[in-house]
């Protein structure tokens, strides 16, 4: 089957657009995929299709996007308000699109039920991706990411900028990112390293581990397990079930409200930090040096720890049991 190029050249010397070419695309007709268009003729690309691989490497001066699983016959291209739209025909839209795009882009949009994606060394980049099942690989690039996809895995890394990702059951992997996370996940693994910017983190089931983080955590789970390290921020976390462990750095705030859910947390060497922790059904565990006051629905431990740091915990559940270790 031919191979099939779409050539973005900006070398305006080579290629020129006229006014009237311009409004031409923008009258949403189909395009020829042999001819060649200049980069301002659209800002935008959109793929749709149930099946789409993509793979892009942006440190090209010349732009070119290439389709090479599939014949000129099988393709429909056309621009709608300066976006460039990818699609098969009809009859053939149960194949896979296989795009490889050297050069920069602006904005990306995917549409798709299959999608796996290869990407690197994009700036200013803005992607959007609806799909069932995801295959994604983002390094060093910047822009931002809004993913929404039931299942599959997620990694970025080296990324600047701001990261949304929505899923039911897709395993994230992200580090040595600087922009703020929002992630709402239904049951899978989430990993996050060397973060610079805000985490919101909404998971029901699973497991997360932040570690190395500058900036505020805010966790809402019903039974998923958390493992924190070396957080500088401050930490908000509500949960259910599951398990709860922090590995506290100095200073800081941390509101932790469990059901009952463990929760640990343990102490950065020489803390100072003021301490109030309460259970209504579960037991706690702390300093003996702490004072613990008994009420009618709760009984609460507080005071401050015998070290120079500061800080501040405060924790309640119902009936999670709570241990304060202080090193």
């Amino acid at each position: 089957m031919k191979a099939i190029i779409l050539g973005l050249v900006v070398t305006f010397s080579l290629i020129k657009v006229s006014a009237n070419e311009k409004n031409k695309a923008q009258e949403e007709k189909p395009l020829s995929v042999k001819k060649s268009y200049a980069l301002t003729a659209f800002d935008s690309i959109e793929i749709q299709n149930e099946k789409v691989s993509f793979k892009s490497v942006g440190d090209h001066d010349a732009h070119f996007l290439m389709i090479p699983n599939l014949g000129e016959e099988a393709l429909e291209l056309k621009v709608e308000n300066s976006t460039l739209v990818i699609k098969l025909k009809e009859e053939f839209k149960e194949a896979e699109l296989n795009i490889a795009y050297k050069g920069k882009f602006k904005n990306l949009k995917v549409l798709a039920k299959d999608f796996k994606a290869d990407i690197k060394n994009q700036k200013e980049a803005k992607l959007v991706v609806k799909t069932k099942k995801l295959q994604f690989v983002c390094k060093e690039s910047s822009g931002s990411l809004d993913i929404n996809a039931y299942e599959g895995a997620l990694e970025v890394a080296g990324f600047q900028g701001d990261i949304s990702l929505n899923s039911y059951a897709v395993n994230a992997l992200v580090k040595n990112v600087e922009g703020n996370l929002n992630v709402e996940s239904f049951n899978a693994e989430n990993n996050f390293y060397s973060l610079k910017g805000k985490l919101s983190l909404e998971v029901n089931q699973g497991k997360v581990e932040v570690e190395q983080m500058e900036g505020d955590l805010k966790y809402t789970s019903h039974a998923a397990d958390i493992l924190t390290r070396a957080i500088k921020g401050d930490l908000r976390l509500k949960t259910k079930l599951g398990s709860v462990k922090l590995f506290l750095e100095e200073g800081g705030s941390v509101r932790v409200r469990s059901e009952e859910a463990k929760v640990n947390v343990y102490m950065p060497k020489n803390s100072g930090a003021h301490i109030n922790i309460g259970s209504s059904d579960g037991d706690i565990d702390f300093p003996k040096y702490i004072e613990l006051k008994r009420y009618p629905s709760v009984k609460v431990a507080t005071g401050r720890l015998r070290g120079r740091l500061g800080g501040s915990v405060f924790v309640r559940s119902e009936k999670g049991d709570i241990r304060l270790i202080a090193r």
